[in-house]
């Protein structure tokens, strides 16, 4: 869905004067807002008209319905042949199209994790400096949210931990399993082999920790470049948009990769299967129950203000980007519930709520969190200092990306797990997401809120009045 401007008269394009508005501009929070949605916005010239084109919404739901359509319909495919199909065949369908279809998909999405990785950060980096404008109000903005995000990745790694393996699954995966002795990453590795011997390594080892390096490295450079940099930093934006649309045109395939993926799953362990995934939704769905209580605290900690008005509200609201399962699509909705719900002042909710949207991916993180260290639990990997460590980093980094399990392949296999074990979950990824969106949403208003509450620009009023 989009909104399209147009006004006749001479060329002119808005979107590159972004860059020269300055802080004493009334206007400057509304070019931050622009800067951090660049990509929803276009330009053209049509017939003597300047056309500036917004897109609003970008609907999830039909992928969703489609994935979930899957899964249930395949569900039935594999009982059925579990069934009522000889062994022999089912070992032939295994072997030749279900194992081809799923070796094929984790090629390529080896094919581009690297380059998504890499300039997601970049890009996530650059537009730190954005926040930083506003210095008071930018490091905090970022503090409080890194700070959380760090929290939601321990949390999801311990109800991982503590939910335990999925046994099951180890027929599958059983000869892909990277055995005790092959080489896992440690702290030593973490410190020694970080940096690399050129830039191409990186990329073409799908070394995780040599990627982050470098993207956290060029990212830096990039804002210390200053205004000399913006024609790289446009360049950076298009890059991570680009590798963003090719996981796009990916997701067109994962149905299909779920037919494979849910079939082989029927056929090697019946319905327990299906009871191993009622297990791992249940487990990343205690997320956003957790943030309300988390958010809670912080609120009366650090915002020092009664949290209960807070809560009520923000369960309420969550129900829209549950529903939506996408954090711009409701973004509107989130500007107007800060501003006329919790009492949040209009100026610092417009530029604090779409810049902490970048680095309050709470949700993605706790879920794929969970996930990661449920399988790290199936293959019984070593839980020791330097594994929890060196897992802890790797999912942050991948947090920040806000991208969820289809860019785990090479961080898992790292870690020691086979990297077909992610085609099992892309399957649910969708219904995890529901929560996982809503967790990041109502992590992003509450950082939001603590920093304007301690600018003391919050209206108590509207805040404690019941709606």
């Amino acid at each position: 869905m989009y909104i399209v401007i147009s006004a006749k008269g001479i060329p002119f394009n808005p979107l590159n004067n972004l860059y020269e508005v300055s802080e004493d501009d009334e206007d400057y929070f509304n070019a931050q807002i622009l800067k951090v949605n660049l990509h929803q916005l276009s330009y053209s010239r049509k017939n003597g008209r300047n056309v500036i084109a917004i897109k609003v919404h970008e609907s999830d739901n039909k992928t969703i319905r489609e994935t979930l359509a899957a899964l249930v319909i395949d569900v039935f495919i594999g009982i059925f042949l579990k069934t009522f199909v000889s062994d022999d065949i089912n070992l032939w369908i295994t072997e030749n199209i279900i194992d081809s279809l799923q070796t094929i998909f984790i090629n390529v999405l080896m094919l581009v994790v690297a380059p998504i990785i890499f300039f997601s950060i970049i890009d996530g980096i650059v537009n730190m400096s954005d926040a930083t404008y506003i210095e008071r109000i930018g490091w905090r903005l970022i503090l409080i949210s890194l700070l959380k995000l760090a929290f939601y990745v321990a949390l999801g790694l311990l109800v991982g931990f503590l939910v335990g393996g999925m046994p099951e699954f180890l027929p599958m995966l059983q000869s892909d399993f990277a055995s005790e002795e092959n080489i896992r990453l440690s702290i030593r590795d973490l410190i020694v082999n970080i940096i690399p011997g050129n830039t191409v390594a990186p990329f073409t080892d799908n070394n995780i920790l040599q990627l982050l390096f470098l993207a956290c490295f060029f990212g830096i450079m990039l804002n210390r470049a200053g205004e000399y940099s913006n024609w790289a930093r446009e360049g950076v934006k298009f890059l991570s948009r680009f590798t963003i649309e090719v996981i796009g045109v990916l997701n067109m395939v994962i149905p299909f990769l779920v037919a494979a993926s849910m079939i082989k799953l029927m056929l090697s362990t019946g319905l327990q299967g299906i009871l191993t995934y009622v297990k791992i939704i249940t487990a990343a769905a205690l997320g956003l129950p957790i943030c309300f209580l988390i958010s809670a605290l912080l609120i009366a900690l650090i915002g020092k203000i009664l949290p209960v008005p807070f809560v009520k509200k923000a369960v309420k609201f969550s129900i829209l980007p549950f529903s939506l399962s996408s954090s711009n699509a409701c973004l509107p909705a989130t500007l107007d519930f800060c501003s006329n719900k919790l009492g949040m002042d209009e100026k610092l909710t417009k530029f604090t709520i779409p810049v902490g949207m970048q680095f309050n991916m709470d949700g993605t993180a706790f879920y794929v969190a969970v996930v990661s260290m449920m399988l790290a639990q199936t293959f019984e990997i070593t839980m020791d200092v330097n594994f929890l460590l060196t897992f802890f980093l790797i999912e942050f980094f991948m947090a920040l990306t806000g991208i969820g399990l289809i860019i785990m392949p090479p961080m898992l296999g790292a870690m020691g797990i086979p990297e077909t074990a992610v085609a099992y979950f892309i399957g649910i990824e969708p219904v995890m997401d529901m929560f996982g969106t809503a967790q990041s949403v109502i992590g992003n208003i509450t950082s939001a809120f603590i920093v304007t509450r301690m600018e003391n620009r919050v209206d108590t009023d509207l805040y404690e009045q019941s709606q």
